[in-house]
């Protein structure tokens, strides 16, 4: 094949092409060899190389072919350095040669005719040995922006039915406050948020738990079927190293405010000397379906004079789990 072949199947991608540096030597018949990468392949020259045992020489193969460029830039190192582009300025039918310019000089160059030049096309050009005049190979390529990342599909709605809601379970509730009024129905600053009852150092005190309205936000519409109280620690007041009952009622307030109205009970349940707290008792399930219902919470009434830890931080001497409820509810 001819050198205008060869890049022509260069430039189509029909074959590849690389570039790589040679060294002339002097084979025994006297015949100049260029050896490229530890290999004597045959090769063919463009133009008329005036090659000399020694020199370094630029070599491109196109395909299985390797030409010889020329001496490498070190040799000719006198000669001004060639453009390596130009740009077309005439074209004409028909013509074998178009017109373009390069670093300055104009010149009537061919060209590869497996592109069609345009007038302001930028060009690669090739210098062949000892020739004036530039091949243009072809326009200057233009690595094309990446496509677009597809758009991700959206799956479709799963079209099974959402797992039904469970038919039955259990819920804890967290007291929101505790306190105790006395009889002059004022909270009693002295005793804080401790609970208590009966009459003891001239006040006689009903103390309580609240629970807010989260009871009725998350079980309202459900059957309460069983209802637990944990209890904290005695205090350290009354008859403190004997054993003491306490009377438990169901009041109407979700928060703190006036005196809470006993709406149910007694339920009694005695504790035993110096009792530390963490036992859940029973209390009647209708007392934890009106707190759903209606809102409420516990307070204990009633003699003997006893007390109960309060709810609240355990750095502040109180109880987080004191008069904590558990609800069993059914839909």
């Amino acid at each position: 094949m001819t050198l205008e072949q060869d890049f022509r199947r260069a430039l189509t991608g029909e074959v590849g092409a690389r570039v790589a540096r040679g060294q002339v030597e002097q084979d025994d018949a006297g015949v100049l060899r260029v050896v490229i990468e530890g290999a004597r392949p045959p090769v063919r020259a463009l133009g008329r190389p005036n090659l000399r045992v020694g020199d370094a020489v630029g070599c491109i193969r196109i395909g299985d072919q390797w030409y010889v460029l020329g001496a490498s830039t070190d040799q000719l190192a006198p000669t001004p350095a060639r453009p390596s582009t130009g740009r077309v300025t005439a074209v004409t039918a028909g013509a074998k040669t178009i017109t373009l310019t390069a670093g300055g000089v104009t010149h009537q160059s061919p060209f590869l005719g497996v592109w069609s030049p345009t007038v302001g096309q930028d060009v690669t050009l090739l210098w062949p040995e000892d020739d004036t005049v530039p091949v243009a190979l072809g326009p200057i390529g233009q690595v094309p922006a990446p496509a677009p990342a597809p758009t991700p599909e959206v799956p479709p709605a799963p079209t099974n039915p959402a797992t039904p809601a469970p038919e039955s379970g259990w819920t804890w509730f967290t007291a929101t406050d505790s306190g105790t009024m006395n009889q002059n129905n004022n909270w009693n600053a002295s005793t804080g948020r401790a609970v208590r009852q009966g009459s003891g150092y001239g006040l006689t005190g009903q103390g309580a738990w609240w629970y807010g309205t989260k009871p009725s936000d998350t079980l309202r519409g459900r059957t309460i079927t069983r209802m637990q109280i944990r209890l904290p620690a005695r205090e350290r007041i009354g008859n403190y190293n004997a054993a003491v009952t306490f009377h438990f009622y169901l009041h109407d307030q979700a928060s703190r405010g006036g005196r809470p109205a006993r709406l149910d009970g007694p339920h009694n349940h005695a504790l035993s000397a110096g009792y530390r707290g963490g036992d859940m008792i029973d209390l009647p399930a209708s007392w934890g379906q009106h707190i759903v219902n209606n809102g409420g919470g516990i307070t204990i009434w009633g003699d003997p004079y006893a007390g109960l830890v309060g709810v609240g931080a355990a750095f502040e001497g109180l109880d987080p789990a004191s008069g904590q409820i558990v609800l069993d509810w059914t839909r």
